[in-house]
């Protein structure tokens, strides 16, 4: 199921305090950043965060579920999990899931400067 652009939007908005953040649908799917670093996947109407080894059982303690996904008919679990629903109201409480999601994530890096054009 595609994530609609209004979908995007309210998680675009709410992690906005915390960085520049922005959107983009992808795979029927989406994926935030924030600072230019992927942190947050949006699949078929849920929100996952990223994680690592590190950080998982935080999640997972907390009754997250994790992102999966098919591939050659197989199911694929890979580094993002759910929070709980009552931390979005805030930007208090969802404060250190964001924190924590871009914690694990690297910088991008840095462009290639444009080559001039030939005449």
């Amino acid at each position: 199921m595609a994530v609609s652009k209004e979908e995007i939007a309210r998680v675009v908005e709410a992690i906005s305090p915390f960085g520049t953040s922005r959107g983009k649908a992808m795979f029927g799917g989406a994926g935030v950043y924030l600072d230019e670093r992927l942190i947050i996947v949006i699949d078929d109407g849920e929100v996952f965060f990223k994680t690592n080894k590190e950080t998982t059982a935080e999640f997972a303690d907390k009754g997250g579920k994790q992102w999966g996904y098919m591939m050659n008919d197989q199911m694929n679990l890979a580094d993002y999990w759910t929070i709980p629903a009552e931390d979005w109201n805030s930007p208090e409480t969802l404060e250190p899931w964001v924190k924590l999601a871009f914690s694990v994530t690297k910088p991008p890096k840095p462009k290639a400067p444009k080559k001039p054009k030939k005449k």
